[in-house]
């Protein structure tokens, strides 16, 4: 009985120590919060972008008169190549012919009349210099006001004139630059009216492509290189291209800013306008914009008002501590940071909104969820 008793005394104790201690060491492993993390990666000095755009002439117009009248000649004819200051369509000049001569006409008997009132007022001035009080102030007066009116009735003329030869001039159509007559939009001796379109002209000696780029590719376009163009209907062609301008002003709808590339025609291929294609960008950062690294949005949050800020994982103790980050952009694959945190440190990318500022956490990110 005894011995029993001495049994039980050494159980009831043994079930104390062990009771006594396993709460305690639960405790200490329930407490680390789990938390998801990525290690920050070296940002690439070199990035690859494709962009969808369609072919386009370089050069493109539709083609009108500045006058109205009867055409007498087309000689344009659809799908012909022009050169620059090739005769395209003739209106009947006749009628402005005519108003050449007419005001021609006009003007040579003004300016007759002109120099007729100028000697009859010097006349005047120097019959009154040298005998004062023959002739009164007042008709000298009169003489010079008509001269005066006899000049500007001169120089209306000559306008008109000018005018009048523009007008003739006008009649003829010429080429403003060498290119391809894709569509002729009325007939010979048809009236035209000034303005009217008559032809469409494009210059495809050289071919442009526009695309959208986001804001992060468009701040880059002093570094982009290698700059190449494909087209769907030609697999195997690939041409070089050069920048030809970029839009200062996003797309209210896209938040996209407008590329414009230009390339030569290949020598064996004729790319047409609206044929769909692909360019192609690369671009190489400097060593200031190798600073940039890209981190997933829910690493990201809120310090105060104006910052944010990101938890770093001690790869030793596992404590969490905050910095403050400064954001560059935000892209769709992620966060572009440029300055507080380097390559190497691991951040937390989940539940960042229930951490505090030395809280140790326990990571899952080898398979534990």
């Amino acid at each position: 009985m005894m011995q029993l008793s001495r049994y039980l005394v050494l159980f009831s104790g043994l079930t104390l120590f062990i009771t006594g201690c396993t709460p305690t060491e639960s405790s200490s492993l329930t407490t680390l919060r789990p938390v998801k993390t990525a290690i920050v990666n070296a940002p690439l000095s070199v990035h690859k972008g494709v962009f969808p755009g369609v072919a386009e002439a370089t050069q493109a117009a539709n083609l009108s008169f500045r006058v109205s009248g009867p055409l007498t000649n087309l000689p344009a004819i659809k799908g012909n190549s022009i050169s620059q200051g090739d005769l395209l369509a003739q209106i009947d000049q006749r009628d402005y012919e005519v108003q050449v001569r007419n005001v021609s006409a006009l003007l040579e008997n003004a300016q007759a009349s002109l120099r007729q009132l100028k000697k009859q007022y010097q006349r005047s001035v120097t019959l009154q210099q040298s005998s004062p009080g023959i002739i009164s102030q007042l008709v000298i007066d009169k003489d010079k006001a008509a001269v005066d009116v006899a000049a500007a009735q001169v120089k209306a003329y000559s306008a008109q004139l000018e005018a009048s030869k523009d007008a003739l001039k006008y009649t003829s159509l010429v080429a403003p630059f060498s290119g391809e007559v894709v569509e002729r939009f009325v007939d010979n001796f048809e009236d035209v009216n000034a303005k009217q379109p008559v032809l469409r002209l494009l210059d495809t000696s050289q071919i442009e492509m526009t695309v959208d780029l986001p804001i992060h590719w468009a701040k880059s376009v002093s570094a982009l290189s290698d700059i190449k163009v494909s087209f769907n209907a030609y697999p195997n062609l690939s041409l070089e291209a050069n920048v030809k301008e970029i839009g200062n002003e996003a797309s209210n709808t896209t938040n996209t800013y407008p590329l414009t590339v230009i390339m030569s025609q290949p020598k064996d291929i004729h790319i047409l306008p609206g044929t769909v294609g692909q360019l192609h960008l690369s671009v190489t950062n400097s060593p200031q914009q190798n600073a940039n690294i890209v981190i997933p949005d829910t690493a990201i949050f809120s310090s105060d008002a104006d910052t944010s800020a990101v938890w770093v994982v001690n790869q030793e103790t596992q404590m969490v501590s905050k910095k403050t980050i400064e954001i560059a952009t935000i892209t769709p694959k992620g966060v572009i940071v440029s300055s507080g945190i380097k390559p190497g440190e691991r951040i937390v990318t989940g539940g960042v909104h229930a951490l505090s500022d030395g809280q140790q956490v326990r990571l899952i990110d080898r398979g534990e969820s």
